[in-house]
């Protein structure tokens, strides 16, 4: 009876219809990896709208469908002469800011292919959300939460949510320096869940008028367990980025050629600016031992963790949210070394590791690492890494973290 009665609200639960960049596609937003499960676990069916597609699909559970949208047919040129009335609409809707001619195209040109695919959500909604309670969920506050803010000042939808994380937060570092219809989305949006506090306290700041729709929900990681693999008697350290110039990998460079203790640095990830950090590499002491693993899948970097012995995970990002490269890592007792940027100071601290000055002295890094080298087989260095599995049990772990999600997202169903 007990069986048939959780099937029956499985079954009247709430469908999803999840909002990505790309996932279930490309190598972005692995973290999805974590949440997706959790979700499909409590909601009746999870719709994913990827922006963009790829040859490789990830493997996704059983009750989620990855959804395609029309867009090859979108010209601007006809949504102009098409929809006067739509774009002077949205245009009066959303107050420009002055940000001169050039970003007001731009403005009017997102606004337009927004609109665009806001009308093919519509119609699929049209035709498979009848009779059903459906929760709308933007990934990103961007694009995404501009097409649902369409949908529901047209009435379409009564309630959306969406999670903020970095480029789609912070103006500064987004990649036209400013965020298209920023207002707008904060108009309509019912709730936006920030991965970390700091970014929570930006949006506040920026547009106290929506203080009350901001919220922090932190993103988690699954638990694989603890590290199984023996000290391998040098002394190994972590990072995972990709080759990206706010990633700053060149630094970790910098800050090696200060060690003169034998390191094993183990670095996962890609891109445009690794020849030039190789490049860099050549100049390191004999002591430093480098190993470039490139791309590797998250279930890849996870055994990787599971079968080794790190001491330490090191990263020197300029600006971030909230990484879950850093949570990955402490969920096996790793500390963390790294730079005070975004929300990095809520999850590592004197408990957790060592939180750097983002303008750090490279070779006062290079103290750090000598002193963790040093103290390595002492009771303090087994104490740390005990706090932070403890730390990471308590706040990050997956599916509690995206249980509370749920549980919080479930009121905007409609």
């Amino acid at each position: 009876m007990r069986q048939q009665e959780n099937l029956l609200a499985f079954m009247n639960s709430p469908v999803i219809l999840l909002f990505t960049s790309s996932f279930p596609y490309r190598k972005e937003e692995s973290f999805l990896e974590n949440e997706l499960p959790v979700l499909c676990s409590k909601a009746g069916h999870v719709y994913i709208f990827p922006d963009r597609t790829g040859d490789i699909a990830r493997p996704i559970p059983g009750n989620a469908t990855v959804v395609y949208l029309d867009r090859k047919n979108y010209s601007f040129y006809k949504s102009v002469f098409n929809n006067p009335l739509t774009l002077f609409s949205l245009i009066l809707t959303y107050p420009l800011r002055r940000i001169g001619i050039r970003y007001f195209i731009k403005q009017v040109s997102f606004l337009l292919r927004d609109n665009y695919v806001a009308q093919q959500i519509e119609a699929w909604m049209q035709q498979n959300c009848k009779g059903k309670d459906v929760i709308c969920y933007a990934y990103w506050f961007s694009n995404m939460a501009t097409r649902l803010s369409i949908l529901k000042k047209k009435k379409i939808i009564k309630h959306f949510i969406s999670r903020a994380h970095r480029f789609d937060l912070y103006t500064e570092v987004n990649h036209y320096n400013f965020i298209p219809n920023r207002l707008f989305q904060l108009r309509y949006a019912d709730k936006v869940y920030a991965v970390a506090g700091a970014g929570a306290a930006y949006l506040k700041e920026r547009y106290p008028q929506f203080a009350a729709k901001v919220a922090v929900s932190y993103l988690g990681t699954q638990n694989y367990g603890r590290q199984q693999g023996t000290d391998p008697g040098t002394f190994t350290l972590v990072s995972v980025a990709n080759f990206k110039a706010f990633k700053r990998i060149h630094l970790i460079v910098e800050i090696l050629k200060y060690v003169d203790v034998p390191v094993t640095w183990i670095h996962f990830g890609e891109g445009p600016l690794m020849n030039e950090v190789l490049e860099k590499v050549r100049a390191l002491p004999v002591n430093i031992h480098c190993d470039f693993r490139g791309h590797c899948t998250n279930a890849e970097v996870m055994e990787f963790y599971r079968n080794s012995y790190v001491h330490l995970f090191i990263n020197v990002s300029s600006t971030e949210g909230l990484p879950v490269s850093i949570m990955e890592a402490m969920s096996f007792g790793i500390p963390v070394m790294a730079t005070n940027v975004g929300g990095v100071s809520e999850i590592v601290n004197t408990e957790t590791g060592y939180l750097l000055d983002p303008s750090f002295d490279p070779a006062a890094c290079a103290g750090i690492i000598k002193e963790v080298d040093a103290m390595r087989n002492s009771e303090k260095y087994h104490q740390l890494r005990f706090r932070v599995r403890q730390f990471w049990e308590n706040n990050l772990e997956a599916t509690s973290a995206y249980s509370r999600f749920y549980e919080s997202i479930s009121q905007y169903a409609q």
